[in-house]
C-alpha cells in the first residue's frame, strides 16, 4: 500500500471518529437517573434504596483473628494490656478521635459536662474520670466503645479497631494529665498551669 493511500485511509478514519464524537450526547450521560441513598426505590419490594447486606457479610476492612484485639476480651476476661504497639502516632490518633467523637458528649477533658448536654433531660454522660471507670481494664473500655452502653451507641461500625484502641490509650493519658502534681511539671508547664488555675479561680 502506498504512503498516499495510507494517508487517505487515516484521514477518513479520523474524520469518522470526529463525527461519531459529535453524535454522542454527553449531557444525557451526565444526567442519568439515579436513586438517592435515603430515598424511595421502585425497584425493591420494601421501597427502600439502601439494602441490608446478606447474612454473614463481612466488611473487607474488618480485622479478624485475635479476639483480644478485636473485642477487648478473651476466654479469661477483659484484656488488661493494650494489644498493640503504643507510640506517638497512636496517641495523636486517639486524641483526634476522642475529641471529634467522644468529646461531643463527654467533653474534651472527659469530664462529662460539655455545653451540648447541659440541658439534657435524660441521664447525662458520666465523667470519664470517675474512679469506677478508671478502674476498668483497657479491654472493658474498648468493649464499651465498640458495643455501646446505656444511651451511648456502638462505635464498632464507625471506628476501626486501631482507632478504638487509640482512644483507650489517649484516655489513660488524659487521666494522668488531670492528676499530675505541679511539682512534677517542667518550669514552663508549671507557670502555664498556675496561670490557668489563677484565671479559673474566683
Amino acid at each position: 500500500m502506498s504512503r498516499i493511500a495510507s494517508l487517505c485511509i487515516w484521514i477518513m478514519l479520523v474524520g469518522g471518529c470526529e463525527r461519531a464524537i459529535e453524535r454522542l450526547d454527553f449531557e444525557r450521560m451526565r444526567d442519568q437517573s439515579r436513586l438517592d441513598i435515603y430515598g424511595a426505590s421502585p425497584t425493591f419490594p420494601d421501597g427502600s434504596t439502601m439494602r441490608v447486606p446478606p447474612a454473614g457479610t463481612v466488611s473487607r476492612e474488618r480485622v479478624l483473628g485475635n479476639p483480644g484485639l478485636t473485642t477487648g476480651m478473651t476466654a479469661d476476661g477483659d484484656v488488661t494490656e493494650v494489644p498493640m504497639s503504643i507510640d506517638r502516632v497512636l496517641l495523636e490518633r486517639g486524641r483526634d478521635r476522642f475529641e471529634r467523637i467522644c468529646g461531643a458528649c463527654h467533653g474534651i477533658l472527659g469530664t462529662g459536662n460539655p455545653a451540648i448536654v447541659e440541658n439534657a433531660t435524660l441521664r447525662p454522660p458520666p465523667s470519664l474520670h470517675e474512679l469506677r471507670i478508671r478502674r476498668q481494664a483497657p479491654g472493658r473500655i474498648f468493649h464499651t466503645i465498640s458495643a455501646g452502653f446505656g444511651l451511648m451507641p456502638e462505635y464498632a461500625t464507625h471506628l476501626s479497631v486501631r482507632d478504638r484502641w487509640a482512644i483507650v490509650v489517649y484516655l489513660r493519658v488524659l487521666w494522668s494529665s488531670q492528676d499530675v502534681e505541679l511539682a512534677a511539671l517542667s518550669p514552663a508547664m508549671r507557670d502555664a498551669a498556675e496561670a490557668a488555675i489563677a484565671e479559673e479561680s474566683p
